[in-house]
This record gives C-alpha cells, structure tokens and sequence, in this order.
C-alpha cells in the first residue's frame, strides 16, 4: 500500500495488507472497502499458482480477508480465506473468472461479478459478464445467497436492512 502526495507522487511505502509467501504467487485483482464498520479485502487466484496439497491447478478462488482497520491487521474470512471456488474445466462454456465484490449502500450483501472467459477456444462465442449474484458478509462469515442470481454485468440491488426482502433495480 502507497500514500500519494497531492500532485501523485509517493510520499510514503507502508507494509502490506496481505501476503502470500509460500501459498501462491498470485493475487490479483484485490478490493477493498468499508462495510458495517468493518474493511473487506477480496481477491482472486487460480489454483495452478499455490503450492498447498489438495488445490486443483484448474480450480479458481475468491479469497476474502476483514480488520478493524484499513491499515490492518486482516484475518481471513471464514476461518480459512475461502469465499468461492470455481472448479470447471477451462473449456466449459460457462467458465468464470475474476470475480470481484461491489458493495451495496445497503444491508451486508455485496454484488459478485464476473467475465465468461473462453476466447479463443469457439468461434461462436467471446469474453462476456457472467451473471451476478449476491454473497452475504456476516462479519467474518460469507455465503452465498440463495436464488439471487442477478443479470449479467448488475452491479447494483435495492436491498432492504433486513436482509430479507430484496427488491432488484
């Protein structure tokens, strides 16, 4: 993590959020953001990339971390890091990758998208949004919503506090 200057240039290095030493050499496409007080760290890495027995080196992974603070320290999400893992074969129609979280104004859902990616491999068909659908933060616990398979590419729902009564734009 960097501190900019006003004019963008580095006025300060700070140590980093998350590392992954000996685990993977990937992590990419991190996010972070405030959410019932709390700062979610998401990312993405593809089991190809770990070093830990028992990963399917085809297997992709949404790894989730939560603080206190943004500058830390950040402990995983569901005991382990695990919030998703996807485990198709890269030729299958509807393999996804890069999964990233939108937090909502509302409530302890956040939106996960999505491409499709299997360029290259049919003529018919191109990187596209996969549908999005809902993952409900409870602290340090994720999981997925039921039924909450969203359009392809929605970012955002109106969800009532309550979690229960959800009304999609």
């Amino acid at each position: 993590m960097i501190e900019l200057n006003d004019d963008y240039t580095l006025k300060k290095v700070m140590k980093p959020l998350i590392a992954s030493n000996t685990v993977t050499d990937e992590i990419e496409r991190a996010n972070i953001f405030k959410m019932n007080n709390k700062w979610y760290l998401f990312t993405d890495s593809r089991g190809s990339k770990m070093t830990i027995d028992g990963i399917g080196p085809k297997d992709v992974y949404m790894l989730g971390y939560v603080s206190e603070s943004l500058t830390g320290p950040f402990k995983p999400l569901n005991g382990t890091g695990l919030v998703l893992s996807m485990d198709l074969e890269y030729a299958d129609p509807t393999f996804t990758y890069s999964h990233f979280a939108v937090p909502q104004t509302e409530g302890n859902n956040v939106v996960i998208t999505s491409y499709i990616t299997n360029r290259g491999l049919f003529a018919d068909r191109h990187s596209t949004f996969a549908p999005s659908f809902l993952l409900n933060i409870d602290g340090s616990k994720t999981s997925v919503v039921p039924n909450s398979i969203l359009a392809q590419g929605q970012l955002t729902v109106d969800v009532k506090n309550d979690g229960k009564d959800k009304k999609k734009k």
